[in-house]
């Protein structure tokens, strides 16, 4: 990450040495399939884990992986889950329960986690020494998941978020038909196909400034995200395996989780998968899934509980990332390792100092953690600077 990112805590722009994707006709029916054969290489090895959460996209990767191991005559993938006894805004155990139940699996190892999982704790600590400081700040998260992972495969089912929200792309819509036009659509399509830079400013009115950072940096990152959130085509698909295929964010997504589980071990994104994602964007090339539910009845429909299919609610895991060993660095925190001209530092300890921390402001608790090692030389081995991880991921 680049000091302004880790600043704001948002990853931005493209690769744009990497080609875009090329789209692949392909019925909806067809993406399930798809699944299969991108799972069939992590079915492959032993173990097979799923990181699994409870939660609708990695109950599907789940129980995908499963139907296709029993269909291919392959040694059940297990599922391995992270616990978090006590609190109470991450507790998933019913959702749980009823998806290993549902799929008739014996075999789930469940870790209970206390502070272990701490941005600056006993997991992400080495991590961050050997890596800097990477997109996403969480990312040593599945770590715990590896113990016994040596020689096999980890199969997670981040993406999904990316893919099955329904776009908001009234004017594709109208465009292409799907919807009747009504009073005001002249209006939406006119500025979807207005200059970006005029859907840019029109994006940076609806977005807040991080009282952490000073006023010019502030406006750099309102601009930054507004940038992002203005499509790069008005078609979905194009969106896909352009935009999202060749963006920082994916990309820091694959490689830092890559890091994380190390040489050993096959890690596997179906969701962001190539094949997958030219599947996706051929079948809804227009204007992407008509619904979260319409995305999973297609997927998962058969293989997932009715329940699990129509869930609208979703964990939130930020309790376990600022627990006592982020708190007790905050309260000894000097203002040092920041670049204080984009942060203002008395700003930045008000928002670290909430029982709930911004998450965007992660990245520089990592960084200012990082620096207050120089101090202590025999504690640092490799950190080096922040930094995107630079390794070779095949994706």
């Amino acid at each position: 990450m680049r000091g302004a990112e880790i600043a704001g805590g948002l990853v931005c722009g493209e690769d744009v040495t990497r080609e875009p994707l090329e789209a692949i006709p392909a019925r909806p029916t067809d993406l399930t399939a798809v699944l299969e054969r991108v799972l069939i290489p992590a079915l492959e090895r032993s173990p097979c884990l799923v990181g699994f959460s409870g939660g609708r996209d990695s109950s599907g990767v789940l129980a995908v992986a499963v139907h296709a191991a029993r269909r291919h005559g392959l040694p059940l993938p297990i599922p391995v889950t992270n616990r978090f006894p006590g609190s109470v805004d991450v507790d998933e155990s019913d959702w749980q329960e009823s998806v290993v139940r549902y799929l008739g699996l014996e075999e789930w190892a469940r870790l209970d986690i206390t502070d272990e999982l701490d941005i600056v704790g006993p997991v992400a600590g080495p991590f961050l020494r050997r890596f800097g400081v990477v997109w996403p700040p969480n990312s040593h998260f599945l770590i715990p998941h590896l113990a016994n992972a040596e020689g096999g495969a980890l199969v997670t089912g981040v993406g999904g978020d990316e893919l099955f929200i329904p776009s908001a792309r009234r004017a594709a819509r109208l465009l292409a038909r799907e919807v009747r036009p009504s009073h005001g659509d002249l209006r939406i399509v006119a500025a979807t196909l207005a200059p970006r830079a005029y859907q840019t400013r029109r994006q940076r009115t609806k977005l807040p400034r991080l009282p952490w950072l000073r006023p010019v940096a502030a406006e750099a990152w309102v601009d930054a995200v507004a940038d992002i959130h203005v499509p790069g085509s008005l078609w979905w698909g194009r969106t896909v395996i352009d935009d999202w295929w060749r963006s920082r964010e994916r990309l820091g997504l694959v490689q830092s989780l890559a890091a994380a589980a190390g040489e050993g071990v096959l890690v596997q994104h179906p969701f962001m998968h190539p094949e997958f994602l030219q599947a996706v964007a051929g079948a809804f090339w227009r204007t992407g899934f008509p619904s979260r539910k319409a995305a999973m009845d297609l997927l998962f429909g058969g293989l997932l509980p009715e329940a699990i299919r129509e869930r609208t609610d979703k964990a939130a895991f930020f309790q376990p990332f600022v627990h006592r060993h982020s708190r007790a660095f905050i309260a000894s925190w000097d203002g040092g390792g920041v670049d204080t001209e984009l942060v203002d530092v008395d700003g930045l300890r008000r928002t670290w100092e909430e029982p709930m921390v911004d998450a965007r402001s992660y990245a520089l608790l990592q960084s200012a953690w990082l620096a207050s090692l120089k101090a202590r030389p025999e504690t640092l081995t490799d950190a080096g600077a922040a930094r995107t991880i630079n390794s070779k991921v095949d994706d």
